[in-house]
């Protein structure tokens, strides 16, 4: 699968969520310091990983629609790199109820199969459930 990220080379960077954490939390204290951090879904799990390995970085923390750990249908992950049109079809027509909305995203998942399917395996293997029960 060809990627069509404009930085290619920083996706060979990213191995969990705890590299993207890294970038966030790098940029965030080199622009202003330290931020309000806001996450929905794999991004949720990001500002959870720059919340708890880069504190000094965040002034308050928002997380909507995300978890302490995310799972991704198996099939979804299997399919995507098997025949990744026919996941973006399905994935955006689950997420969006406007037809030609939809369409546009499915094309849009469908050329950055590759970014996608790192998303959605990062986010499969995201889970801090043990870590928050302990009280870390």
């Amino acid at each position: 699968m060809q990627s069509t990220c404009p930085w290619p080379e920083l996706w060979d960077d990213i191995r969990d969520i705890s590299d993207y954490a890294y970038f966030v939390a790098k940029a965030v204290k080199k622009l202003m310091g330290n931020a309000v951090i806001v996450g929905h879904s794999l991004g949720g799990a990001v500002a959870q990983k720059i919340y708890l390995e880069y504190p000094r970085a965040v002034k308050a923390l928002v997380l909507v629609g995300t978890g302490a750990r995310l799972r991704v249908l198996p099939e979804i992950l299997k399919l995507l790199k098997e025949k990744p049109d026919e996941v973006a079809k399905m994935v955006s027509k689950y997420a969006f109820s406007n037809e030609a909305l939809a369409d546009e995203f499915s094309r849009i998942f469908a050329e950055r199969a590759r970014v996608l399917y790192l998303d959605l395996s990062l986010c499969d293997k995201f889970d801090l459930l043990e870590d928050y029960k302990s009280g870390n």
